[in-house]
């Protein structure tokens, strides 16, 4: 044989990764008449049949990668070898050998050789160097397996002697593969790939080896050659197939990718291969990188949704294979639908596990991983960033904080309490709940508040609790440092270009009201009006800033055609037209007693409730009317505020305006402002005097009275004979009647005294005295009872009247009830004379019984009422209260002493309504003063017009 003859023998390079079938490629070249000289390494228990590998060129190639840091089934043999690898000594040196035994090899060959060792495929150039000095021509057969099946093989061979993993076992799959391919291309060797799985299918089997023989021999194989070749196929041999669900680890996906390009490569379609070499060579593409899920993948919560899982399984690997397929949840905060429908709404393709395009994708672009989240507010933030990046509900929603503070910092509980609040806002409890808890619980909060900015000269407003066509919002505005000139943008085209302000006004909204707080957390300028407010709305992510009503930014209220403006859009008098002094400005109607008694001091805009108000800039002029009014000199009066008035508070931003409620009358307004001008004294001590008095006339029998009717006048002459003739018809015999006149300086007392001298007789005892001063009606009433003999007395004015079985009645419902007892009460009719003669009769009082709670707010039980004597003197009697409300005062004193009452529930007394009254004169007239000396002097009340200069300010209607 000439030495032309041996060069053109090919040399058949068997390569591939480990594990990858190249032993089984090596038998059966042989048994097809590859030869494949030197001395093979036996078999053994990996691979009984034989390795097929010369135990020289094996040994020296291993070696080399040691030599080099490379050793290939070590953490670094999955990286590339040195650019200049090949001109290092070590290289050299066994180039040098490896030229030698090439060359001496190839004196004895006459056709096509093998030498099978997959650690070729990283030294590829070395081989072909020393072939091109030796002029031998090489050829490429590259044995491919699935490389779930080498990772199986590794593990099981590997794990212990090299410290082999799962995923350095695809790391090295695919470092094998595309260093080969991408050395092959460059030394334009020609490549054969050999699909480890088709030798199991016998067609393809077949197939295959017909192509593997005319690549290596160049002529068709013979029978003979073919049934010895299939021989070598052993199904017993392919030990390391396993159902991807109990892989130790997903395939990676470029890996995955790879495996299936190299098995679509032929001989025939060369085009193929430049394509699998461009994607090789794109950036990136040079060693897959493991996905490294971080904080966002919770193997505990992973492990309860597979139970069944083995321990040796990476739960990670196992969802990326398989988890997500049947929507097993990575994380309690991820939830891969909602992922899925975000990204589907931005046109963007999730392929795979949805956790691994969050965290190469998502996270990145700021799509929400949950309905939980608000990516917008999570990424304009650094440290909002970096806990949303730590799968931490903090980092997810302003509100998350709050949420995990409130369950003790349990996700569990958390994410429901949070999920509840986005659909239906929080309680007013829950409000409280976080503003009373320790700031240090919520210290990550305040650390995530948006940066403040200053105001822009044209910004979109955002209101909570009012609205941009309120004039109220527009008195709160002119308090902002706002810059000359400015200008809302919400009614313009551009609004959306302009920069929000957001502003909170009155209390913090609840229910569905308090899920708009959710935007004001991602605003750099946000204002509002309560100091409560602003610790409890940095808990809920809102950075605010208190606005300062001492400070008032006079352009956005005082611009140029205001005054006009006024006149037009509202049909307001200017301010300056109205301004005298001492003049007050009553905004609201009143009611009857103003249309009755004018007061030349106070105008009077009864309309005002009525304004319409259509725009934002219409509700700028009237705050600005307001406002000059004030700054005119005017005394601003709001009666009955609207409820939005007294929560959003925009009189307090207008300043120095008087709040009141109806009823008020003008008399009464007038004395309230004076008494809020000398500072609001406390009530005055109360003294009820004990006038010395006259007996006009008396006559008793020697019967015991079981009542006695108690009657108090003063100036009543046209009505006490018909109060006397109520007492003549009662069905109770034994009644002692009392009759005390407190100083009248009408006829009143000789009617009465005419009157007793006719019936007289018809009483048990009768007693009529007269003060011989003036002391009211306390002084009066307890004269009477001072003068009774009876147990239990029943009040009667002169004005009113009683039905004939009225005492009798309410006698036996005392008698019937408790020592503790001093009340029984009728139901009492009101009667009012109309002016067209008719008669109007109503209940009065509504009717109710006798509990305390019913007398919070306002007496409940009439003066007309059978008294048990003891109790009455036990509390010290009535007191004088100048105005009226004695028997008020006298009820509360019995309640506070232990004492109760019973209602007699039948229509048992008349009271007549007319304007003579005391209660009319002089009650309704200082219903205020009146209120504050009974809430003095008993706390326990709860009175409305006792409440002084917080009177109208309350946030209910």
């Amino acid at each position: 044989m000439n030495a032309s003859s041996h060069r053109d023998a090919p040399l058949i390079l068997v390569v591939g990764m480990h594990r990858s079938g190249t032993s089984l490629l090596g038998s059966i070249l042989q048994r097809l008449g590859i030869a494949m000289p030197g001395e093979l390494i036996s078999g053994d228990q990996h691979n009984p049949t034989g390795y097929y590998e010369r135990s020289d060129i094996t040994a020296l190639q291993e070696e080399l990668l040691i030599a080099l840091g490379h050793w290939w089934p070590s953490a670094s043999g999955v990286f590339a070898l040195p650019s200049d690898w090949l001109d290092l000594p070590v290289s050299q040196k066994a180039s040098r050998q490896l030229h030698q035994w090439l060359k001496k090899d190839l004196n004895h060959q006459n056709h096509a050789w093998a030498i099978k060792d997959p650690r070729t495929s990283l030294l590829l150039p070395l081989w072909q160097q020393v072939a091109a000095d030796l002029n031998i021509p090489l050829r490429i057969v590259l044995s491919v397996r699935d490389p779930a099946e080498v990772m199986v093989s590794l593990l099981q061979r590997d794990s212990t002697t090299a410290g082999m993993t799962a995923w350095r076992s695809q790391q090295l799959w695919w470092h094998h593969n595309r260093q080969l391919l991408i050395d092959a291309a460059k030394a334009d060797l020609p490549v054969l790939t050999i699909n480890y799985s088709d030798w199991f299918v016998a067609h393809k089997a077949h197939r295959q080896l017909e192509t593997l023989t005319r690549f290596c021999a160049e002529e068709h194989p013979s029978a003979q050659a073919v049934s010895l070749a299939a021989a070598c196929i052993k199904t017993e041999h392919r030990r390391s197939r396993s159902h991807r669900r109990h892989l130790p680890m997903a395939i990676h996906p470029d890996v995955a990718s790879f495996y299936r390009r190299l098995t679509r490569l032929s001989p025939k379609q060369p085009s193929k291969h430049q394509k699998l070499l461009s994607w090789l060579t794109k950036p990136g593409k040079s060693l897959p990188q493991q996905h490294q899920p971080g904080a966002w993948f919770d193997v505990d919560h992973y492990r309860k949704q597979v139970p069944g899982l083995p321990q040796w399984i990476n739960p990670f690997h196992h969802y990326c294979l398989i988890g997500w397929r049947r929507q097993r949840s990575p994380h309690p905060l991820f939830e891969a639908n909602h992922y899925r429908h975000t990204c589907h709404q931005q046109g963007i393709a999730v392929k795979g596990a949805p956790l691994i395009h969050f965290l190469k994708v998502g996270l990145e672009q700021g799509l929400p991983p949950s309905s939980l989240a608000d990516s917008k507010w999570s990424l304009s933030h650094p440290h909002r960033r970096q806990l949303l990046q730590a799968a931490r509900l903090e980092g997810l929603h302003p509100w998350g904080c709050a949420a995990l503070a409130l369950h003790e910092y349990k996700l569990s509980g958390a994410m429901p309490q949070l999920r509840h609040w986005q659909k239906h806002g929080l309680t007013s409890g829950e409000l409280t709940r976080i503003w009373t808890m320790p700031a240090s619980l919520l210290s990550t909060a305040k650390a995530l508040l948006t940066p403040t900015t200053a105001i822009q000269s044209l910004a979109e407003l955002h209101v909570i609790g009012c609205n941009p066509n309120s004039w109220q919002t527009h008195a709160w505005l002119a308090h902002l440092p706002l810059p000359t000139p400015f200008k809302l943008a919400n009614n313009l085209h551009n609004h959306l270009a302009a920069p929000p302000l957001g502003l909170v006004l009155g209390s913090i909204p609840t229910g569905s009201m308090s899920i708009n707080l959710q935007a004001l957390a991602q605003l750099s300028c946000v204002w509002n009006n309560l100091p409560t407010n602003e610790d409890l709305l940095w808990r809920l992510g809102v950075n605010s800033q208190l606005i300062n009503t001492e400070k008032l930014g006079q352009h956005w209220l005082q611009q140029d055609d205001d005054a006009r403006q006024v006149n037009l859009q509202l049909g307001l008098p200017s301010a300056k037209s109205l301004a005298k002094p001492g003049t007050i400005l009553c905004l609201g109607n009143g009611g009857a007693a103003w249309q009755q008694a004018p007061n030349p001091l106070i105008w009077w805009l009864p309309g005002f409730d009525q304004l319409t108000i259509e725009s934002e800039e219409q509700a700028r002029i009237l705050a600005a009317w307001l406002n000059d009014c004030q700054q005119q000199g005017l005394q601003l009066v709001r009666i009955d505020p609207s409820p939005k008035e007294r929560v959003v508070e925009g009189w307090r931003a207008i300043g120095n305006t008087q709040l009141f409620q109806s009823p008020l009358s003008p008399g009464e307004l007038l004395e309230e402002l004076t008494w809020r001008k000398q500072g609001a004294p406390k009530p005055c001590q109360l003294t009820t005097y004990a006038p010395s008095f006259s007996s006009l006339y008396g006559q008793e029998s020697t019967c015991e009275a079981k009542a006695a009717v108690c009657v108090s006048l003063y100036n009543y002459e046209k009505t006490i004979i018909r109060a006397l003739e109520s007492v003549l018809q009662q069905s109770l015999k034994e009644i002692e009647l009392i009759v005390v006149d407190d100083h009248s300086s009408d006829q009143g007392p000789n009617k009465v005294k005419q009157w007793l001298e006719q019936h007289a007789n018809r009483f048990v005892r009768t007693q009529l005295v007269r003060h011989h001063q003036n002391a009211g009606l306390a002084a009066a009433r307890n004269s009477a009872f001072n003068l009774a003999r009876a147990n239990w007395c029943f009040v009667l004015d002169a004005d009113n009247s009683l039905q004939a079985s009225a005492v009798e009645a309410c006698l036996n419902v005392a008698t019937a009830a408790s020592a503790e007892i001093a009340v029984v009460h009728p139901l009492v009719m009101r009667r009012e004379n109309n002016d067209d003669g008719t008669t109007h009769t109503e209940l009065l009082a509504g009717g109710l019984s006798w509990q305390k709670s019913m007398f919070l707010e306002r007496n409940i039980v009439d003066a007309m009422a059978l008294v048990r004597r003891v109790a009455w003197n036990k509390v010290g009697g009535y007191t004088h209260i100048p105005g009226g409300w004695e028997d008020y005062d006298f009820w509360c004193k019995l309640i506070e002493a232990g004492y109760g009452g019973v209602i007699c529930p039948q229509q048992l007394a008349v009271y007549y309504s007319h304007s003579n009254s005391m209660l009319s004169k002089h009650t309704h007239q200082q219903l205020r003063a009146i209120s504050r000396q009974l809430q003095e002097r008993h706390p326990w009340l709860q009175l409305a017009l006792a409440r002084g200069l917080n009177e109208a300010t309350d946030h209910t209607p």
